[in-house]
Formats: C-alpha cells, structure tokens, sequence
C-alpha cells in the first residue's frame, strides 16, 4: 500500500519538481565532499535524500539517490573511473531503506521521529556504504576476491570503517538539526496561507 501511494506521488508536478531542487542541493552538497584516500570521501549528500524519502516514500527517494549518483559521476568522477552501475543498485537500496523507514511514520513526538531517522542512517551506513559499497569497490577497482584475499579486504577497508565510525555520530547530529525543521517549513509552506501562524 505504501509503495502503491509513494508512486502516486511522483504524479504531481509540485512533486517533481521539489525532487529535481533537493537532487540539485545533493549534487552541490557532492560538489564540497572531503576525499580521504582514493576510495573514501566525507559528504552529506544524504540529508535531501532523506528529505525525498520522508516526504514521498521509497519510489521518489530511490529515484533520487539513483539520480545523484549517476549526476554526480558525470558531473565530478567520469575522469576517473568508469561508472559501476552495482554501486548505483546500492544508492538504490539506501533510497528504498530511507523510504521504508520514514515515509509516513515521522509521528509521536521529536524523540520518536528522531530515533526513526537516525536509524534509517546507521541501517544505510552498514548495510550499503560498509558492506556493499565496500565489497563492489574493492572487487571492480582494487583486487578480486579470493579465497585468500579477504584479509587484504578487511586491511584495505579499515579506512572506510573507521571513517563510518567517525561519521556517523556527526550525520545523526546533522539530520536531528536539519530535517524535523526542513519538513515542518515544507508543511508550513503547504498549509493554506489563511492558517498559517503570524
């Protein structure tokens, strides 16, 4: 039923079109990412698309992943490396976790929503950048895995897992700062302009 109603969504033009400026606003946000290393990077690309999932559920926040990362690749990576459509499959996945987490179930107060959406994160964090993320890069760009080859996986990961680590405390902060107050201005924005506060 909700994924029913998530593509329902995307027949409004209003819809769109607050889709395409938080795909931008991810682009630019991709624009100031920090590299560490060759295969790791410190960005904040997630927060419009957790905006996209909790407004318009799992369809439009796995359109909109797909799209900045695919947009971001030609804008700032096609140079390179050539772009590994498994990795677009994951930002994929992360639209699809956000949605299922957060499309109409930011209810019950800031404490409750809070916890949904920090834990819509540390669920993407793990099972796509640390997991997923890691084993594609590794495999298509680093070294094949075999039999032997896992303890040079893990050693060539540690970055990426100390870097989660780090991160994930600073993201939990960001999206407790930023989205409550980004979706109650949208709601806000959207409410008659008769009942709005003064």
């Amino acid at each position: 039923m909700k994924l029913k109603k998530s593509a329902g969504e995307l027949r409004s033009l209003e819809t769109i079109i607050t889709i395409g400026m938080l795909i931008a606003l991810s682009l630019a946000l991709r624009s100031l990412a920090i590299p560490i290393g060759d295969s790791v990077r410190i960005t904040f690309i997630f927060l419009p698309i957790m905006v996209v999932a909790a407004l318009y559920g799992v369809v439009g926040a796995a359109a909109a992943a797909f799209m900045t990362d695919f947009f971001g690749y030609v804008l700032f990576d096609i140079k390179k490396f050539p772009y590994s459509p498994l990795l677009g499959l994951t930002q994929i996945l992360a639209g699809i976790i956000y949605g299922t987490f957060l499309y109409g179930k930011l209810t019950g107060g800031l404490k409750r929503s809070g916890i949904r959406l920090v834990i819509s994160r540390v669920a993407v964090v793990l099972v796509c950048d640390v997991v997923l993320n890691s084993l594609i890069i590794y495999k298509s760009f680093v070294s094949s895995i075999g039999e032997s080859g896992w303890g040079a996986f893990f050693v060539w990961a540690s970055p990426r897992l100390g870097k989660s680590a780090v991160m994930l405390p600073i993201d939990s902060l960001l999206i407790l700062m930023t989205i409550p107050a980004v979706l109650a201005a949208y709601e806000r924005l959207r409410m008659p302009k008769e009942n709005r506060r003064r």
